[in-house]
């Protein structure tokens, strides 16, 4: 296991959006810090009101955004326009080419929101775009799969075999995780809360990777929101 604090991680703050990097992005390199398996995203983004991303391209990238503040639009080349608030869930398979553009749909209030990339199995396919909300008790004191394989019973999929799943507690709480297989590791992100899982002590923003095959489970204190993602390594 490898504990990675949140004030270890890459950080740009350009006004408008204010970012911090799990792993090496845009301006902020760290060789050590390239990715996690096909794990190669996660950004936590902080966007004024009123501002976004302009319109860009993205290619052969399984594209995840989870929505933990305000509201993000969303337009694409592929005439897509939506809007994803908390408890929603959006996934783009960017495929041969698709461009897209993500704006903060309030002018008055700002939005946070968690961007996750991963690397796709299925390269050149058609663009695809989905989106889903997921109520509270479907994660309430449990670790649910919101986002799967094509093969997966999930809300959502991706073009790889990777699995996103989301836990929320209202009580302190001891959660099992999903079983460690051999050659695949988790990516453990504490988004509210704290979290104890052997003898690491994880708060708010804290990152663990795990990568021993086997079981494990994780104390949660009240009110705890945690993201974890299982990848091949």
């Amino acid at each position: 296991m490898k504990l990675f604090p949140a004030h270890t991680r890459g950080s740009a703050d350009y006004g408008w959006l204010n970012s911090h990097f799990s792993f090496s992005f845009a301006g902020y390199y760290n060789p050590t810090r390239l990715g996690f398996g096909d794990l190669r995203v996660v950004n936590d983004d902080l966007v004024a009101p009123g501002q976004g991303f302009d319109t860009h391209p993205h290619k052969n990238m399984e594209i995840i955004s989870i929505p933990l503040e305000g509201e993000l639009e969303h337009r694409d080349s592929q005439d897509n326009h939506q809007r994803i608030g908390v408890g929603e869930i959006q996934v783009m398979s960017a495929g041969t080419g698709i461009q897209h553009s993500e704006y903060n749909a309030s002018n008055s209030e700002r939005v946070a929101f968690l961007q996750i990339w991963i690397q796709t199995n299925r390269p050149n396919t058609a663009p695809r775009y989905d989106q889903t909300s997921i109520p509270t008790t479907e994660i309430l004191n449990q670790f649910f799969k919101v986002v799967g394989s094509p093969d997966d019973n999930a809300p959502l999929f991706i073009y790889q075999n990777a699995s996103i799943y989301l836990a929320k507690v209202d009580t302190d709480q001891k959660l099992n995780l999903p079983e460690v297989k051999e050659g695949r590791g988790f990516f453990l992100f504490v988004i509210e809360g704290t979290a104890q899982i052997d003898a690491f002590t994880l708060s708010a923003r804290d990152a663990l990777e795990v990568t021993t095959p086997g079981l494990f489970s994780v104390e949660l204190s009240k009110n705890s929101y945690v993201l974890l993602i299982e990848v091949a390594l």
